[in-house]
């Protein structure tokens, strides 16, 4: 039987109807395909989305009700409590989108491989293996920086999703070390967490749009030109008559005078300059966490700051890496308007106090690494 001119164009319209509607494989922004007929599916999917930063795809792969658990080192950059180490949709959802739109993020890989699965009722749970790179590259060029998650194990529960129940949705991930001595929230030739990335990148999420808008988003460009070897945004943070002043230690270390230990601006960046292109310098990670402050002075505020500063250096004799960390010191601070700028903040002053002398058994002095002692190493 043959049809009608008529009734054939119509059959024809309605197969390609059905085709483009038969198939329950959503499109992601960029015109993909991706599924998330399976829970397996739904992990592709993920990685889909951070392949690709699609923030819309990523929205689509997590429940209403979806967690982050992170392991106890990332909790305090996470800001959340290590007795109760979740964080929600909304704040995962605000730090992937950081990552996904920041213009130094270039690159991004993912693959969630499974390790094992379990199965309850309509819920599925999987350990997988993340590997995860995330290329960062310094504004105005230089050598990238890569954070590559590889030292965790990632605990995923998946449901169905509650829109169409022909999908799956994850509404939990869970991190864990595989050795509890690794810690992360370091980067390249180190171990680094997912929750290390997600923790950086919501702490700068704040800042991006207004860079030094304010005291706090001054500290934010800070840390993250030292994490991205960015000697031109490092520059930019301090004030003309910036001075940087030195434990007694570290001052007798560079040869300053005990009556004057202290330099300013140009030494200190040309010091910050050659730890950033050091080529055996393989990593910085920089947090800087607010003990005190603001405190309101005659030019701006002051904070009291306890840096965590990580310097990892790689000597290429095939032995391990070594990470130089500062931790042992406060940083006393003072952030004044940018005289350039009004509507931005500048470091006016820096002063390094030890928290206090170690000793060791035997009573000889301990070596505690400060942020002038990285600077000493590099002058």
């Amino acid at each position: 039987m043959r049809l009608k001119p008529a009734l054939l164009i119509v059959c024809i319209l309605a197969l390609a109807f059905a085709m483009s509607c038969g198939s329950d494989s959503p499109t992601g922004t960029g015109g993909e395909k991706y599924s998330r007929e399976t829970p397996e599916e739904a992990l592709l999917a993920l990685a889909f989305a951070m392949a690709n930063k699609d923030i819309d795809v990523y929205d689509e792969c997590l429940s209403d009700d979806f967690m982050f658990g992170f392991v106890p080192h990332d909790c305090e950059d996470a800001g959340v409590p290590e007795a109760d180490p979740w964080w929600g949709r909304a704040d995962d959802m605000a730090s992937t989108d950081s990552m996904f739109s920041h213009p130094m993020v270039t690159k991004i890989e993912a693959d969630f491989p499974v390790n094992s699965s379990s199965s309850s009722g309509n819920e599925r749970a999987f350990r997988c293996e993340p590997s995860i790179k995330v290329t960062v590259e310094p504004d105005g060029g230089g050598e990238p920086t890569v954070y590559f998650v590889w030292s965790s194990w990632l605990h995923v529960k998946l449901v169905k999703d509650e829109a169409d129940t022909n999908l799956w949705q994850i509404s939990e991930m869970r991190e864990e070390l595989k050795e509890t001595h690794i810690m992360g929230g370091v980067l390249a030739t180190e171990p680094s967490t997912f929750g290390s990335i997600k923790a950086m990148f919501r702490r700068l999420g704040e800042c991006e749009i207004a860079p030094r808008s304010t005291p706090e988003c001054l500290l934010e460009s800070f840390e993250w030109a030292m994490i991205t070897k960015d000697i031109t945004g490092y520059a930019e943070c301090l004030s003309d008559e910036y001075l940087y002043t030195f434990t007694p230690e570290d001052a007798e270390l560079i040869g300053l005078p005990v009556n004057e230990p202290w330099w300013g601006k140009t030494p200190d960046v040309d010091c910050i300059y050659n730890l950033f292109t050091a080529t055996n310098v393989t990593s910085i990670n920089c947090v800087l966490n607010v003990v005190t402050g603001p405190d309101a002075t005659e030019g701006g505020f002051a904070f009291m700051l306890e840096p965590d500063i990580r310097v990892t250096v790689n000597d290429g004799w095939g032995g391990e890496p070594t990470t130089y960390w500062v931790h042992g010191s406060w940083l006393d601070v003072e952030v004044v308007p940018d005289p350039y700028s009004s509507e931005q903040w500048v470091f006016e002053k820096m002063e390094e106090k030890l928290k206090s002398p170690l000793v060791s058994e035997a009573g000889a002095a301990v070596e505690q690494p400060t942020f002038g002692g990285i600077k000493a190493m590099f002058r």
